[in-house]
């Protein structure tokens, strides 16, 4: 077997780090099915409640990944000035430790050319704060040819990938060790306009390796006057 050249390999670890490469497409394999999300039993909607919704779930050809159903979510915003939110809360069968994960999903953008936000917040068992969040726009723009597909997004703690960023100052010191649901919401800042989302497939994977994760290198210097000391009396070669 030829071996991979040293400078290829040091560029595939680097941008596995930083999440060039595709974390979904590089762990496919590790992922567990979490929910299908072909059925709204149990979501509840988030944000806005006195203007019309959109809560279903979708099926037919196109509307769906695994080839049983997506849900659907979304609402109209209002005539008035301003961001306009609509959201839901997906529990989860079990709470989780996410912080040792990542969460992947099937995400497509319904409205292109209205949606303007996209959020995700996870949130542990008994808590009203989340212990995850990120906030972004990952869909393609709606004057491109690909708009309109499904898109795969896989998250992890502290880490921003595909458009969507790590909100710190939302979470605080938070930590996901008990995450039983996620919420899901879109956002515009256009007046009596719809916007939507539909998503499908959640699943959870192991999270990556972060250089933030890797071991700090020992000290060339050591800290102590005793220390030192022994470093200087350390021989490198045996008398004769």
């Amino acid at each position: 077997m030829s071996r991979i050249p040293e400078p290829l390999g040091r560029w595939i670890l680097f941008a596995f780090c930083l999440g060039v490469v595709s974390p979904a497409g590089l762990a496919a394999e590790a992922e567990k099915p979490l929910l299908p999300l072909n059925s709204v039993q149990g979501v509840l909607q988030t944000f806005s409640a006195n203007t019309p919704r959109t809560l279903e779930v979708i099926t037919g050809e196109g509307n769906s990944t695994d080839g049983n159903g997506a849900i659907k979510f979304g609402g109209v915003a209002k005539d008035a000035s301003g961001n306009h939110y609509f959201g839901i809360m997906v529990p989860l069968p079990a709470p989780l430790y996410l912080d040792k994960l990542r969460i992947v999903f099937d995400v497509r953008c319904d409205t292109p050319e209205t949606l303007t936000r996209f959020y995700v917040r996870c949130y542990n068992r008994g808590e009203s704060k989340p212990a995850w969040s990120f906030t972004g726009q990952p869909f393609v723009k709606a004057e491109t040819a690909q708009h309109g597909d499904w898109q795969t997004l896989a998250l992890q703690r502290e880490v921003g990938m595909a458009g969507l960023q790590w909100e710190p100052s939302l979470v605080e010191e938070r930590q996901g060790t008990a995450v039983d649901r996620i919420e899901f919401v879109v956002g515009t800042s256009a007046r009596q306009a719809e916007v939507a989302a539909s998503l499908d497939n959640l699943r959870t994977a192991p999270a990556m390796a972060r250089i933030a994760d890797l071991a700090a290198p020992k000290k060339l210097i050591p800290d102590t006057a005793a220390e030192q000391e022994h470093l200087r009396n350390v021989r490198l070669f045996p008398r004769r």
